[in-house]
């Protein structure tokens, strides 16, 4: 396998794949918000940040985690490789989880404390 970023076959292969797809996926993320945070001043910049966020999630789901645990299952290497796999392939998930639940705590705040606070909106105890 030449190109780290393809489907790998076997334990070796996706560790190799999924620390290039972790670390180009950190590494657009914090340019990309920086480059949106510093474009948008105002709170309109959190609207890409939190969809790429998300996107990020999805790639890691789909090109690292899912193939990791479908290879996990599969494998057939020696104890090391089986080792620093597992020890890679439970990091990546808890990480994941962490990162899903972030984004949506993340988001619950920033749109709570985004709202209206001129005091025009109209609530249940104006009428």
């Amino acid at each position: 396998m030449r190109n780290p970023f393809e489907v790998p076959v076997t334990l070796p292969q996706w560790l190799v794949s999924s620390l290039c797809w972790a670390a180009s996926c950190v590494v657009v993320f914090n340019l990309f918000s920086w480059g949106s945070m510093w474009l948008w001043k105002s709170d309109d910049g959190m609207y890409s940040v939190f969809a790429a966020a998300g996107l990020v999630c999805i790639l890691m789901w789909k090109r690292a985690i899912k193939v990791g645990w479908r290879l996990w299952s599969d494998n057939k290497a020696g104890l090391s490789i089986n080792i620093v796999g597992g020890l890679w392939l439970l990091l990546l998930t808890a990480a994941f989880v962490l990162s899903v639940l972030g984004i949506a705590f993340g988001t619950l705040i920033w749109i709570a404390l985004s709202g209206d606070s001129s005091g025009s909106s109209v609530g249940w105890g104006d009428f």
